[in-house]
C-alpha cells in the first residue's frame, strides 16, 4: 500500500513539474554567472542570433525594476534600431527622446555580456528557435533593494 502512495506521488509530483513546459521554455536559468557552461550557452545563442541576420522586428519587452520604465511594452525594431515602443498597459505610445532607455535584441545581448564583465549575478533563457533572450535577471538578490532588475522578451516576429 505505502509503494502505491509512493508510485501515485511521483506521477503527481512529475505532471506538475512536466505541465508547463514546451519547446520555447528556458534553455538554461539560474545558473551563476561565473558558470562558463552560462556564458558558452549565451555565446552559442548570440551566434545563432547573429547568423539570421534579423534586423526588422518587433517583440514584446517586460522590464522589473525600482525605475521609471518598469513595465510591458510592444517594440517595433527597423534596421536595427528602434521605431516605435507602445506602452501596453496605457495604451500610450513612447515619445522618439526616450527610445534610449529601451533595448533592441542585440542590445540586451549587450547587456548581458556587460553582466559577465562585471561579475554580476546573472539568470537567462533563450528562445531555442530564434536564439534572443527569453529572460535576463541581472543581481535578483539585490532586487528587494533598488539593485537588481529582471528583464523578459517574447512574441518576437521576424518581419525582414
Amino acid at each position: 500500500m505505502r509503494t502505491t502512495y509512493h508510485l501515485f506521488f511521483v506521477v503527481i509530483l512529475a505532471t506538475i513539474l512536466l505541465s508547463g513546459c514546451d519547446e520555447n521554455d528556458l534553455v538554461e536559468d539560474n545558473l551563476n554567472a561565473n558558470s562558463q557552461d552560462l556564458y558558452e550557452l549565451y555565446l552559442q545563442n548570440k551566434a545563432g542570433w547573429v547568423e539570421l541576420n534579423a534586423t526588422d522586428y518587433d517583440f514584446e519587452f517586460t522590464i522589473d525594476c525600482f525605475c521609471g520604465i518598469a513595465g510591458q511594452y510592444s517594440v517595433s525594431v527597423r534596421n536595427k534600431n528602434i521605431t516605435t515602443i507602445f506602452r501596453n498597459a496605457s495604451g500610450v505610445f513612447i515619445e522618439a527622446e526616450l527610445f534610449a532607455q529601451f533595448y533592441t535584441i542585440d542590445d540586451l545581448f549587450e547587456q548581458i555580456q556587460l553582466a559577465f564583465d562585471q561579475d554580476r549575478q546573472l539568470s537567462l533563457g533563450f528562445d531555442q528557435t530564434l536564439y534572443y533572450p527569453t529572460l535576463i535577471i541581472i543581481d535578483e538578490d539585490l532586487i528587494p533593494v533598488d539593485g537588481g532588475y529582471t528583464m523578459t522578451t517574447s512574441n518576437l516576429l521576424i518581419i525582414n
